[in-house]
């Protein structure tokens, strides 16, 4: 669809927006690369390490005084619209779980952070003024998530205290880990395995018959027993195995070309796995609180919900499967399925409008039984959304800080989107050109690694590698060498160990350690180095050398449009919130938070160390 301008609020920016781009219609983009921009601002995603400034820790500090807006202390606003000191906390909040166990850290750049923050207020200011946020989809997206939101906000206070039954726990955990211990045989001939079973149902020894087998050369068997898994056995054999009960032999299973197979059911084993028992732990906590969650939308019902049965038993006569059947009329029914207290009565019409959701294809293609089946369960769905949404309100949860600023944040998000989809993306454009430029710039990216043949001899000495190494350059075989150099350090010996060892076939020349790429950076096949390398000291024989091998242009070139697209996307996301921040007044109360980078912060971008009082 076309965005018309004359919906368009007037604003200073909305201005800018027009003069720019006055043939806005929008066009396929790169989703993931619009979603990857609004994480990266919303999340302020950059390195971490452990310092935080004075503010971020709740208090504020004498070097940093802040003023405070509606009770809550203020880093920044944007055009009067604050950025809490909590808002900041928890940007940086989001870096510490992103960057949990990296090894390093430099310091954080906490500029930054705020400019991202600023930047997603700018862009769902101009977001709004220009209208994104009337979009259908943007309302009924922020409709349903309002509504989720809610009930799951309502519905955790009743699941806090579910507790996984320790009996369920160890039900689920041996069905996770259980393993069967089989003793088995395959033959390749049906008759032979037929002849086997017989004798194994006149009472005569199993392992005896499939030992006989064996020593024949007629089947191949295992008459130990091994512990099996189901996902590993043949799918006919875990079929038959799930049915048999210790000490059971199955009947011959066809299981595969040529491949009869018959087994014994010795026993079962369930070993220990501490990843498995906290799976089993989570499902068995989610079914204690499924039970609640029903438990407790029922005794909301029976409180708060008037069902007209006569209504309900008329849709259950109605053949939806029908070609007769009119979807469109239904929808516009208005008899009364229920009412619910408080709240808006489900009407025959709202069941029909999510029956056309789901059966999108046309019911006509479903069986009418399963159609009567998924009817009763939309109703169930609606029923308890209704009365969820209305407790919540009558306990206040669309009161609630937490709920008003979850509602906010994704909000925000959905605009940022909507804004980078709609706004940006448009004019984001990248041609074949460019991309054989990028490629030709960056070959290297697109090859396949180099890879080496290396011998190695080890040495505790440098004079003795240096001797071995002189060796091979007087044209002596590597394998003469290896044979009569002294001073080597064979497999095993004393000081031996944590040897390198390189294999003896093809390797990455990546995965040698750097030292080791160094020494032969340049060299051919046929050249050797010495190498140092923990103590010890290698003389390395590069026997085998493939260099690299571009792949083609036409292999890769989806690849390369893709992070040409990104880099331009990027940029041209840059200059839109440069011009954003030209347009609506910004405002930093700490200059130690001011970015330092003047063509993007604008005219507009003043900074203050001044302790003030603002009210709403």
């Amino acid at each position: 669809m076309n965005f018309s301008l004359e919906t368009h609020k007037p604003s200073a920016a909305g201005r800018i927006w027009k003069s720019t781009c006055l043939d806005f219609s929008p066009r396929k983009a790169l989703v993931a690369v619009v979603r990857a921009a609004a994480a990266a601002m919303i999340s302020a995603s950059v390195v971490l390490v452990l310092g935080m400034p004075a503010f971020a820790s709740g208090a504020t500090a004498k070097t940093h005084k802040l003023p405070v807006i509606g009770g809550k202390d203020v880093v920044a606003t944007v055009e009067g619209e604050p950025i809490t000191v909590d808002e900041f906390n928890q940007a940086i909040g989001m870096i510490h779980e992103k960057m949990t166990g990296e090894k390093k850290a430099t310091p954080i750049d906490y500029s930054r952070i705020l400019d991202r923050l600023i930047a997603v207020k700018l862009v769902g200011l101009e977001a709004r003024n220009i209208g994104l946020d009337d979009l259908r989809e943007v309302k009924d997206f922020m409709k349903a998530y309002t509504t989720k939101t809610l009930i799951v906000m309502e519905v955790a206070d009743h699941l806090k205290d579910a507790k996984p039954d320790p009996a369920l726990v160890r039900k689920i955990y041996r069905a996770y880990v259980k393993q069967y211990k089989l003793e088995s045989v395959d033959f390749k001939v049906k008759s032979f395995a037929d002849e086997a079973k017989k004798k194994m149902a006149a009472k005569k020894n199993f392992e005896k018959v499939v030992s006989d087998a064996i020593k024949k050369g007629i089947a191949q068997g295992d008459i130990k027993g091994s512990l099996t898994k189901p996902e590993k056995m043949l799918m006919p054999v875990a079929e038959e195995v799930s049915r048999m009960k210790p000490g059971q032999i199955s009947p011959v299973i066809p299981a595969g070309v040529n491949n009869y197979v018959i087994v014994k059911l010795v026993g079962f084993a369930y070993p220990k796995d501490p990843a498995a028992m906290k799976r089993a732990q989570r499902d068995a906590l989610q079914y204690e609180q499924v039970k609640l969650y029903g438990a407790y939308v029922s005794q909301l019902a029976k409180k708060h919900v008037k069902v007209h049965k006569d209504v309900m038993k008329a849709l259950d006569k109605i053949d939806y499967a029908s070609k007769k059947f009119d979807m469109a009329k239904f929808m516009k029914d208005k008899r009364v399925l229920a009412d619910v207290d408080g709240a808006r009565p489900i009407t025959v019409g709202d069941l029909g409008a999510e029956m056309d959701k789901y059966f999108y294809h046309g019911t006509d293609k479903v069986a009418n039984k399963k159609i009567l089946q998924i009817k009763d369960k939309l109703f169930n769905d609606m029923l308890a959304k209704r009365l969820l949404v209305e407790q919540a309100r009558k306990h206040g949860v669309d009161k609630a800080e937490k709920y008003k600023q979850m509602v906010a944040d994704r909000e925000a998000g959905v605009l940022f989107e909507e804004f980078m989809k709609r706004v940006v993306a448009p004019d984001v454009k990248v041609g074949l050109a460019e991309l054989k430029t990028y490629y030709k710039g960056h070959i290297g990216d697109f090859s396949s690694p180099r890879m080496v043949k290396v011998r190695s001899m080890a040495f505790a000495k440098r004079q003795d590698a240096m001797t071995a190494a002189a060796m091979l350059e007087k044209g002596d075989s590597y394998g003469w060498v290896k044979t009569n150099a002294a001073g080597q350090l064979p497999k095993g010996a004393k000081g031996a160990k944590g040897v390198l060892d390189f294999g003896g076939g093809l390797i990455t020349f990546s995965s040698m350690p750097e030292g080791a790429q160094k020494a032969l950076a340049d060299a051919k096949e046929g050249d050797n180095r010495v190498f140092a390398y923990s103590n010890l000291f290698y003389v390395l024989f590069l026997e085998k050398n493939v260099p690299p091998k571009p792949q083609s242009f036409d292999t890769v070139k989806e690849d390369i449009y893709k992070k040409v697209y990104t880099q331009k996307f990027n940029q041209a996301a840059d200059v839109w919130i440069s011009k954003l921040k030209k347009a609506y007044k910004v405002r930093i109360f700490d200059a130690s938070l001011k970015l330092d980078e003047p063509a993007v912060s604008g005219g507009k971008t003043e900074t203050t160390q001044k302790t003030e009082t603002i009210k709403k």
